[in-house]
């Protein structure tokens, strides 16, 4: 696998408290107990306006999604708060847990951030600013700071891709960490001068280096622009023609907002979010924000972690169903909140969860998506082995390396199987579900199908794997 794969595959199995890290994939959805005691109802109408309609009627089987409410009740998927499901347009599935309900904000986390892109794209399209204007620009009342004073040349694009070039550490150390950026400017009394204190390390624009103080920085500059409080702003230009009243945007001592983290919302709302983006800014045939800056902010701009790509506070990346691949774009908070789309199938998922000591919980959302949701929509299910003799399993085996990375993987016969060997993380069963095609699972990060071809009968020559994180390609060593 390729380094950055290799690092989600350990921090899923870091991460997980359901299980262990495990090749051993779920029974099929089909295959799976059905808690007696649930029944599936349309959700209600509510004064928000919000269209909703059966799953039947929009083409979905019910039977996968019972199989997920069963799989949350049963803690196979723990500290699950909130499903909702809208397909073309309408909200088809809304179930809650834990003693939510439908009328219960939500901490947002880093959702938030994707929701302040929004609004400096509403900024945009007034003539408020620009994303190539330079950063210092705007706090003039900041002299002093290198960053100002220098001054260094970062855009609001940078602060949109994340890619500032500053030495901002959020992710090599823990929340709780004093040390932390993030916790360190939430502690300081000076928000904005904590942030642009950092120093230029790189080039702006080339490396994505994620730091919730640049989103802050973000919403300043729509409150500098517009005149505006950003809470005041969201709530008039954004929350209210989508008939969203939020009630709580948290806020720094000298009342900056937390653009980063500090949003406040019902999984409705979440879910209008997304409803939005996926109809390119336009809601009830209403103009938004303009699609050209949907466009742009769902363009990936970086490679973030994990190999995701990364627009403007938006995630990129493609969901594997059956052989193909479908786009996918999400805003991903803390613990476990998400807003998923998947445009091609006009399908917006969300989810919430509990945000704290909740390590794992945005990977467990997107393998309950892609292993459940998706076959209930798509109705594409996990393939069924079938049975091949060992010793034509051999010509699968030996060294790959990727193509990309150089990263290398092992390939043997154990068994009526292979088993795929990173060089440096455990191994994974894969099982033959078609001629060259083999299924594996690998612990909370879901599925991953191998296609193996060959330029010699007796050898296959690639790899070519798909899964969470898109398609990844293997060749083999030539001293194989």
């Amino acid at each position: 696998m390729t380094t950055v794969v290799r690092g989600l595959i350990m921090l899923a199995c870091a991460s997980l408290l359901i299980a262990a890290c495990t090749s051993s994939p779920p029974l099929r959805i089909d295959q799976q107990s059905v808690d007696s005691s649930y029944k599936y109802t349309v959700p209600p109408q509510d004064d928000d306006r919000w269209p909703t309609a059966s799953l039947d009627a929009v083409g979905i089987q019910q039977q996968p999604l019972a199989a997920l409410v069963s799989r949350i009740k049963d803690n196979t998927f723990p500290r699950i708060y909130s499903v909702l499901v809208v397909k073309d347009g309408k909200l088809v599935f809304e179930e809650y847990f834990a003693g939510y309900h439908r009328y219960r904000l939500n901490e947002m986390h880093s959702v938030s951030k994707s929701v302040t892109a929004i609004l400096v794209g509403m900024a945009v399209d007034q003539g408020l600013m620009n994303v190539d204007d330079q950063v210092y620009k705007f706090f003039p009342d900041y002299p002093g700071l290198e960053w100002i004073d220098r001054p260094y040349d970062i855009t609001v694009r940078d602060l949109l891709t994340m890619s500032h070039g500053t030495d901002w550490d959020e992710r090599s150390r823990p929340l709780s960490d004093p040390e932390n950026s993030i916790r360190a400017m939430i502690d300081s009394d000076e928000w904005l001068r904590f942030t642009l204190s950092h120093k230029l390390v790189e080039s702006p624009g080339e490396r994505f280096n994620y730091a919730g103080g640049m989103t802050v920085l973000l919403g300043e500059i729509v409150h500098r622009t517009s005149g505006r409080d950003l809470g005041d702003y969201a709530q008039r230009r954004l929350f209210q023609p989508l008939d969203i009243w939020i009630k709580y945007w948290h806020r720094s001592d000298r009342g900056i907002v937390n653009a980063q983290g500090g949003l406040l919302l019902r999984p409705r709302d979440m879910a209008k979010i997304g409803q939005l983006m996926l109809d390119n800014g336009s809601w009830n045939g209403n103009r938004i924000v303009s699609e050209m800056w949907v466009r742009s902010a769902l363009q990936r701009h970086v490679s973030a972690e994990f190999g995701w790509g990364y627009g403007y506070q938006w995630r990129l990346g493609q969901a594997p169903v059956g052989d193909q691949l479908i786009d996918m774009f999400f805003a991903a908070g803390r613990g476990g909140q998400n807003i998923i789309v998947f445009p091609t199938l006009d399908l917006v998922v969300v989810f919430t969860a509990q945000p704290k000591d909740n390590r794992g919980g945005g990977l467990r959302n997107y393998t309950m998506a892609l292993d459940y949701v998706l076959p209930a929509v798509t109705g594409v299910m996990p393939p069924s082995p079938i049975s091949i003799d060992p010793e034509k399993l051999k010509r699968y085996a030996g060294h790959y390396r990727h193509s990309e990375t150089g990263h290398e993987l092992a390939v043997a016969v154990e068994s009526d199987r292979l088993v795929v060997q990173p060089s440096d993380w455990q191994r994974v069963a894969f099982v033959p579900v078609a001629p060259d095609s083999f299924s594996g699972y690998w612990g909370n990060v879901g599925s991953i199908r191998v296609q193996f071809s060959a330029a010699r009968a007796d050898k296959a020559q690639r790899i070519t794997a798909r899964f969470m994180f898109g398609k990844r390609i293997y060749e083999r060593v030539a001293d194989d």
